[in-house]
C-alpha cells in the first residue's frame, strides 16, 4: 500500500498558522526576555486576566440569565394554566379546503366557531383551524373564565427555548464586552509602547547618525 507523503506546499501553508499561534502564546506567556518592556509584561498580565474572566464570567452569566428566564417563564406558564381553560368550540359553517392540493399539505383558515365559557356564557368568534372542516365539527380553543380567547399557555419546549436563547445572548454579550475591553487596553498600551520607542529613538538616534 502506497503512502502519500505530505507535500512541501501543504506543509508551507500550515507553518504560517502554527507560527502565528506560537507568537500569540509566547506573547502572553511571562518570561525573562530582556527585550520585553514593562508595558509588554503588563499587557500579558492584563490579557491573561481578561481571558480568565471570560472563561469564568461567560458561562456563569449565561447560566444565571438562562435560569432567571426559566424561572420567570415557569411562573408565567403556571399562572396561565390556572387562569386559562381549554374548551370545545363548534364550527358554525363549512370551511372548504383548497381544491388543488397534490402534496396533501395542511392549510389553516379562520374558522367561525361558537363556544361556552367556563362561567356559562356563550361566545362566537373566529379561530385558526384546519381548512376542510364541516359545520358541527369541534375544535379546541383556550379562553379565560369570562370566555375571551387567549391561546394555549406556555409549554415546556417554549420555556426551554426562551431560557436557552436568553443564556446564549447573555454569554455573547459578555464576550463582546470583554473583547472591547481587551482592544481598548491593547490600544492604550500600544500608545505607551510607541511613545517609549520614540523617546528611546530620540536618545539613541543622534549616536547612530554621528557614527563613522
Amino acid at each position: 500500500m502506497r503512502r502519500w507523503a505530505r507535500t512541501p506546499e501543504f506543509r508551507s501553508r500550515r507553518e504560517p498558522r502554527r507560527a502565528r499561534w506560537r507568537r500569540v502564546v509566547n506573547g502572553l506567556r511571562p518570561d525573562r526576555n530582556p527585550l520585553r518592556r514593562p508595558v509588554d509584561r503588563i499587557e500579558s498580565v492584563l490579557m491573561l486576566g481578561l481571558l480568565a474572566v471570560f472563561l469564568v464570567a461567560a458561562p456563569v452569566t449565561a447560566f444565571g440569565v438562562g435560569r432567571w428566564v426559566w424561572d420567570g417563564a415557569t411562573v408565567t406558564a403556571r399562572s396561565e394554566q390556572a387562569a386559562w381553560h381549554r374548551v370545545g368550540a363548534v364550527v358554525r359553517q363549512d370551511v372548504p379546503a383548497p381544491a388543488d392540493n397534490p402534496y396533501g399539505a395542511v392549510y389553516l383558515a379562520q374558522v367561525p366557531v361558537r363556544w361556552i365559557a367556563p362561567d356559562g356564557t356563550a361566545h362566537t368568534g373566529r379561530v385558526a383551524a384546519q381548512a376542510g372542516l364541516r359545520a358541527g365539527a369541534r375544535v379546541a380553543v383556550w379562553t379565560s373564565v369570562s370566555g375571551q380567547l387567549t391561546g394555549p399557555p406556555l409549554g415546556r419546549a417554549q420555556i426551554l427555548h426562551q431560557a436557552a436563547f436568553a443564556g446564549l445572548m447573555s454569554g455573547l454579550g459578555c464576550s463582546v464586552l470583554l473583547a472591547v475591553a481587551a482592544l481598548a487596553v491593547r490600544r492604550m498600551l500600544q500608545r505607551r509602547r510607541l511613545a517609549a520607542w520614540d523617546a528611546e529613538w530620540r536618545a539613541t538616534g543622534p549616536l547612530w547618525s554621528n557614527y563613522r
